[in-house]
């Protein structure tokens, strides 16, 4: 079984799709503050036609913000997709234009933008889409995940069948973030 094999987005009611309840709440404390920087550009995968990469990753008192960033030759009659899973629940399968992101903590816990029950148990990590951008050969998607994440290594991982790009993942280690956090001016 892969790293994404087990979100299953056809069994997602709207209910469980869009109900964030409290965990706005959360976010919202978010915008407040200026976050603690991690300086480190990570390469999660490449193939001959794409890269994607981890440009950015801020901290925060209860956990981090990364954007990723991925970069492609022009495909020829094919359109690319945002990594947000919300527009794909209900569909037989996922389309191969679709990237798939997601974070392992060191102690095997994970999230990706697949999962259809965003807002999990406080002991559980969720990856929340802050929105994205980009142009006809790049993509940035901008995540919310909480909590900290443990001491040890904190793996980005992603898959992105149309490039050609298995499932891919590269690691920092997780006190990075969690020193980030240290550095945060809240207001």
């Amino acid at each position: 079984m892969g790293f994404f094999d087990a979100a299953s987005p056809q069994d997602a009611t709207p209910e469980t799709r869009w109900s964030n309840g409290a965990a706005d709440e959360v976010w919202d404390g978010w915008g407040t503050m200026l976050p603690g920087v991690v300086n480190r550009r990570l390469v999660v995968a490449r193939s001959t036609e794409a890269v994607v990469a981890v440009t950015s990753l801020h901290a925060y008192p209860d956990g981090f913000a990364v954007t990723w960033t991925a970069v492609w030759l022009p495909p020829v009659g094919r359109r690319i997709h945002r990594a947000d899973i919300g527009v794909w629940l209900g569909a037989d399968r996922l389309p191969d234009e679709l990237l798939r992101l997601g974070v392992q903590f060191a102690d095997g816990r994970k999230a990706t933008n697949l999962d259809v029950e965003r807002y999990n148990p406080a002991d559980s990590p969720v990856l929340d889409s802050d929105g994205g951008d980009g142009g006809n050969h790049q993509l940035r998607e901008h995540h919310r995940v909480r909590p900290h994440p443990p001491d040890g290594p904190l793996r980005f991982v992603c898959e992105w069948p149309v490039f050609g790009i298995p499932e891919s993942s590269a690691a920092v280690d997780a006190g990075l973030v969690r020193a980030a956090a240290a550095d945060v001016i809240a207001l």
